[in-house]
Parts: structure tokens; sequence; C-alpha cells
């Protein structure tokens, strides 16, 4: 009897812990505007949130830098430029003009370190 209850209890526990929900950050939108929102829900600002193939730029005030086409935005030492749908350029140009690779430069992480940005 002991062990039938061990064994329904051990089986109750891993039911249970496959059914749990993993938390992670999610796209939102609010008042016509995306924005990514963390773990917490708190709006993420000023960083690149990769989704699918590309980077997308959240701007300081947490949205999606939509409608900026030509905009730059200065990540490290190098200059990327933002398209209308806030997709970013995956290759920038650094002060003398040189290729940076955006991927080279951030590690190409789900979710790069914030960054101090200069429009």
């Amino acid at each position: 009897m002991k062990k039938r209850l061990v064994a329904l209890g051990m089986a109750f526990l891993m039911a249970m812990s496959t059914c749990m929900t993993a938390f992670a950050g999610y796209w939102y939108l609010e008042d016509g505007r995306w924005e990514y929102r963390d773990d917490s829900g708190a709006r993420v600002r000023n960083t690149l949130k990769k989704s699918g193939s590309h980077y997308w730029w959240l701007g300081p005030d947490g949205y999606l830098r939509t409608g900026h086409a030509g905009e730059k935005v200065l990540i490290g030492n190098a200059a990327f430029m933002l398209h209308n749908d806030g997709r970013i350029d995956r290759i920038g140009e650094d002060a003398s003009g040189g290729k940076v690779d955006l991927f080279d430069l951030i590690g190409d992480k789900e979710t790069p370190r914030r960054f101090e940005v200069l429009y």
C-alpha cells in the first residue's frame, strides 16, 4: 500500500512538472504601437530584441521604432540603420566607414545587453 502511494505521488509530481508554464518575454500591442515586455511584464527599453531572423529596435520609450527609415542607432562604435517596420540592419558602419556586423558586436544573443544609444 505504501509503495503504491509513493508511486502515485511521484507520478503526480512528474505530471505536474510537465504542465508548468515557462515564462518568457512577449510582444504586446498597445494603442497601435508594439512593445516588448520582459518576464515580469515590464516594458523593455533602449535595446534590441531578436524575433525570428531579425533584430528589432526598442526605443527609449520602450516602443518598437517604426516609421524611422534611415534613422541610425549608435551601438558600441557603429551606426546601424533602422527600417520603417522597426528592423535594424545587420551591417553598420564605424566612424571610419568600415563595415561592422551586428552579430559580431553583440554575439548574436537572444537579448543582448542594453546599449547607450544616440540618435
